[in-house]
Formats: structure tokens, C-alpha cells, sequence
């Protein structure tokens, strides 16, 4: 169940940058500018949250679910040309969607980019359009991101802030991470789905939300230093928490293969039954070799757990693999199940695993580097969170072999 909003006593110090433009900074309380109020709640509750006319975020959303809006219209109204493959270089270049009735502007980056891979993932332009037009709520963890996070009313879509840094690296890489997914369509890495000017971007992030009852999630980055939170009140657990678990990905009942559709629509290999674990090992492998190559460290392999429902054999009958259309060979894929997110969903004998890494913005800078001698001498193990991305990607791997049958 949803929570009312809570009323703390003050304003938060340092509200996150807006992702609109035209608006004046919460530092400036000009009338007319986009600032947060000062009536504002301060956020120490954690869950899900109804974003009302007296939340802090009131504002910045309704503006942003505008400029969204306009955004949106434009790829309607545009729609990529042909029928094939996603970009081999997308544009850079912000795209300016004024939204006349508020006066402001939200700038979005290599739209027709992805505009494509929504295409290619078979997300039809008017559905997306919806959901980011709706209210939002907010989404609270544990986590010890600085970055906030929105939910679109149908739990379907993720809006995450970033930093300058994380944007310019995210557009400097699309092209990569574009093709990495035409490579490997069944890939675990999060697909995201646009980015928008002031530090936002936006994307899936799995099914789960959806739930009446919120299944155990686990923020699993494979070391132990600091990696436990307590089940009581956290909203997303650990890898601690995890230990004496396992993902039972056993051959599951009814599962049968299924037809890979090549470039152009031509018939590839078929998929493997059975067990899924060889897959999983094998993707987890090959998504942690494309972020080392971006020397992307401190990622996490988020993994949601439920039980099968009762009519399960409907619920994960497989699907004929959807692959995005281009101009390379498509590997490692497998049967999907039935549900809203199949590619982040894997099907055990009596469980479902939804399965997805995200935060793929951290990399081995200077400073992460200075961390990882401090805690090198701290921690003699080495078992936390900052090490060279080759290791990092390594011990990923290994926690998922040593925790899976």
C-alpha cells in the first residue's frame, strides 16, 4: 500500500538540480522560477510516495511530465526513418521542447536515438507518452545515492536524476551501450530510455513495483564490507542478507524452447531449455566484460524475488524472443516468459527472479582510485565495493555462480 507523504519540520538543504531549463535555481527564490517550496517535507520515511500539491517535488514534476509530454509528441510526430538497426552514432546535440503555458524549455539528448531502441523493444511511442504524462510517485530507499528517484503511475518506468558527469558520460558511451544491446538483445544491463537536459534520465528498471505485496529486492554488488541493512525497516536488502540463499534456477515446469529471429527477421538457432542458470552465468559475464571495457565499477545486480503465482504455467509460457533489429549477430538468448518485463525476468522451478544491473555511471577515476588504496589498508580482505573494474566484474560473477544452482 501507498504511504501518505510525511510533514518533517524543514526544507531539505540542497534540493537536486531540476531537469528543466528556463526556471530559476532553489538557491534564488525569485517569483515565477522553478524552485522547490519552502513548506517542503523533508524525506526521512522510506518506501513509496504520492507526489501531492505539498510534496517538495510538486512542482519540478508537474513541469517535468509537461516538457515529457512535448518530448514525447516529437517522436510521434517524427517517428525514426526505416526499419532497421539502431544508430551506429546518435546525435549528441540537445533538442529544445518549449512548453508555452509555463514558459520553460526541457532539452532533451539524442532523441532520435532513442526513439529507435524504444522501437526496437517493441514499446509503442503513445504508451510511453502516457505513463511519463501521469503523475509520479516518489521512491525512497535505503540506498546511499544522492541521486532521486520517480515511479510513472503505472510502475512500469524509473526516473532517475544524475549529475553533469553521469550525463555527458552516458552520452559519450550510447553509441556502445546501443550496440552492445543490438549484440546481446536478452542483455541484463537496464534499458534506458532517454535522456533529458539538467541531469535526468529515464528507464525501465523491472516489474516488481507492481505487486500488492512488495517482494524481497537485494542490491547485490558481491563484497560484504557495509553490504547489510536491516530487514525490519530497509526497503531494498543487501548481499548480506542474501547469504544462505540462492536463485534455484532448476528447469521450470512447462518451459520449452523457443525461435530466435535473426537480422531482417531471419530464423537463427533456437533457444535452450531448461535450466537458465548457463545463460545467466553467461550474460552476467558478458555485460560485465562491456562495463569494464567502460571502466564502470560499483554496479549492482538488482534481483527481486516471488513466488510463482497460482496459474504460473500461463503467466511464464514462452514468448517468441523479441531481438532488436540491426546489422550484428544477436547471441546468447533464451526462452522468455510471459509478464511486463520479460527481458529482466527469469522463471525457476517455484520462483520468479526479476534480474537487472543498474547504476552504470560510477567509473575508476582518480578519486576512486585513492579510495580503493584507503581501503585497501583498511579492509585487508578486500571485500568492498571499490576495486579496479576488471576485479569488480570478476567478483560479480563469482557471487552469482556461488549463490545460484
Amino acid at each position: 500500500p501507498l504511504t501518505p507523504t510525511p510533514q518533517p519540520p524543514r526544507a531539505p538543504r540542497s534540493p537536486p538540480q531540476a531537469a528543466v531549463t528556463g526556471g530559476t535555481p532553489a538557491s534564488h527564490p525569485r517569483a515565477g522560477g522553478l524552485r522547490l517550496s519552502p513548506r517542503a517535507p523533508q524525506q526521512h520515511k522510506l518506501g513509496l510516495f504520492e507526489i501531492g500539491p505539498e510534496h517538495q517535488f510538486y512542482l519540478l514534476t508537474c513541469r517535468l511530465r509537461a516538457g515529457l509530454r512535448a518530448a514525447t509528441q516529437a517522436a510521434i510526430d517524427h517517428p525514426p526513418v526505416g526499419a532497421g538497426g539502431l544508430p551506429p552514432h546518435p546525435p549528441g546535440r540537445a533538442t529544445a521542447h518549449r512548453v508555452p503555458p509555463q514558459g520553460f524549455e526541457l532539452l532533451t539528448y539524442a532523441g532520435p536515438a532513442f526513439a529507435r531502441l524504444r522501437r526496437a523493444l517493441g514499446l509503442p511511442e503513445e504508451l510511453y507518452q502516457a505513463a511519463l504524462s501521469s503523475p509520479y510517485f516518489q521512491f525512497v530507499s535505503n540506498s546511499k545515492s544522492k541521486a532521486r528517484f520517480f515511479l510513472t503511475q503505472d510502475k512500469r518506468f524509473f526516473l532517475k536524476t544524475q549529475t553533469k558527469q553521469e550525463m555527458h558520460f552516458l552520452l559519450a558511451n550510447l553509441p556502445r551501450y546501443l550496440r552492445h544491446l543490438e549484440a546481446f538483445p536478452h542483455s541484463l544491463l537496464v534499458r534506458l530510455l532517454g535522456e533529458g537536459g539538467g541531469g535526468g534520465n529515464w528507464g525501465s528498471q523491472g516489474g516488481d513495483f507492481g505487486a500488492a505485496a512488495p517482494p524481497p529486492r537485494y542490491d547485490i554488488k558481491g563484497c560484504r564490507v557495509d553490504r547489510w541493512a536491516e530487514p525490519a525497516s530497509a526497503v531494498v536488502l543487501k548481499d548480506l542478507n542474501f547469504e544462505g540463499k540462492s536463485l534455484v534456477l532448476g528447469k521450470a515446469r512447462g518451459a520449452r524452447g523457443g525461435t530466435r529471429r535473426g537480422p531482417g527477421g531471419a530464423e537463427a538457432a533456437p533457444c535452450a531449455a531448461g535450466s537458465q542458470r548457463p545463460w545467466l552465468l553467461r550474460q552476467l559475464e558478458l555485460d560485465s566484460r562491456f562495463l569494464e571495457e567502460l571502466r564502470v565499477l560499483d554496479y549492482s545486480l538488482l534481483l527481486a524475488v516471488r513466488p510463482l503465482l497460482p496459474d504460473g504455467l500461463t503467466a511464464r509460457s514462452p514468448v517468441p524472443c523479441h531481438v532488436l533489429q540491426g546489422s550484428g549477430p544477436s547471441q546468447n538468448q533464451r526462452p522468455l516468459p510471459g509478464g511486463s518485463d520479460p527481458l529482466h525476468c527469469i522463471d525457476g522451478p517455484q520462483r520468479r527472479y526479476s534480474v537487472g544491473l543498474v547504476d552504470l555511471f560510477s567509473t575508476y577515476t582518480f578519486r576512486r582510485r585513492l579510495e580503493h588504496l584507503w581501503k585497501r589498508i583498511r579492509y585487508r580482505d578486500g571485500s568492498f565495493s571499490t576495486v579496479p573494474p576488471a576485479a569488480y566484474a570478476r567478483r560479480l560473477c563469482r557471487w552469482v555462480e556461488a549463490h545460484s544452482e
